[in-house]
């Protein structure tokens, strides 16, 4: 009986070391496509002055000790992508554990790659300040995991449908599309800036779609027209806004100053007429 327990004890250790040589090996392949992944971009570049790359190597230190890569060592995969004056945008397909996505403050020219919508995981994207054109693309909508999206200061344009970020299912945080050439719809969030776009028409119009719930709206420089609705006070969560720099007209109204939560509002450079409320005592 005793021999029969020791050689289950011994039987049972095997199976886990087995058990983690296969999982550990799992993970090694996946791992291995992400690194693939990533030397495929790398080949594509063709300048790269500051030698931002020279970690990058299959036959020198791993993939996660790469600069700018971060793994998640549980599950063998890369999970964040945090980097900057890189010059083209990688097929980025296979990252399928990737969660954070930084590329801001480029030269990046060209469209946003519809492959951003294969990955699932995705939290956080910036791809601020480029020399990006074209759409948003829809793909976007089917990545139920984003929370935070940074678009500023490209040079896209379309419509924003931003009912494909917040469709009930999950509801991206923060959004940032200013500067840019872009037209809304907009039906959720709880901070939006849109400066630096042509959203143009009466403000009371682009009210009407926005939610409830949000905190903070920039919408200077936009070629807004017409008068300040008094609606805007139905958005009793806001705590700044600003529409400066616009063609708004009329007097200001009083309803503004009654919002409580309203913590700092630009009105400057527009044609508003009239005396300041009472109200904002």
């Amino acid at each position: 009986m005793g021999s029969y327990c020791e050689f289950s004890r011994y039987d049972l250790l095997f199976l886990i070391i087995l058990f983690y040589f296969v999982v550990s090996g799992e993970n090694s392949i996946q791992l291995a496509s992400d690194q693939a992944s990533l030397l495929a971009f790398k080949a594509g570049i063709v300048v790269n002055p500051k030698h931002a790359l020279e970690t990058w190597n299959a036959h020198g230190a791993r993939v996660c000790n790469w600069l700018g890569v971060h793994c998640n060592k549980r599950i063998g995969r890369v999970v964040e992508w945090l980097f900057s004056t890189w010059y083209h945008f990688p097929s980025l397909s296979n990252l399928s554990s990737l969660k954070i996505l930084d590329l801001s403050n480029n030269s990046f020219e060209g469209f946003i790659p519809q492959e951003l919508g294969t990955l699932f995981q995705l939290q956080r994207i910036s791809l601020a300040y480029n020399l990006l054109e074209g759409n948003i693309p829809s793909q976007f909508g089917s990545q139920h995991q984003l929370l935070y999206v940074d678009l500023g200061s490209n040079k896209l344009t379309g419509e924003i449908l931003l009912q494909f970020l917040c469709n009930g299912s999950f509801e991206v945080e923060y959004i940032d599309l200013s500067n840019n050439s872009l037209s809304a719809n907009l039906t959720c969030l709880q901070e939006l800036e849109l400066a630096g776009n042509q959203l143009g028409g009466e403000l009371s119009s682009i009210i009407g779609h926005l939610s409830y719930n949000l905190l903070k709206i920039r919408l200077d420089d936009n070629n807004i027209h017409g008068r300040i609705p008094a609606e805007i006070s139905n958005l009793v969560n806001l705590n700044n806004l600003n529409l400066s720099n616009n063609f708004l007209n009329g007097s200001i109204p009083a309803e503004l100053f009654q919002m409580q939560k309203l913590e700092s509002l630009n009105l400057a450079n527009n044609s508003l007429s009239g005396s300041i409320p009472s109200e904002f005592g």
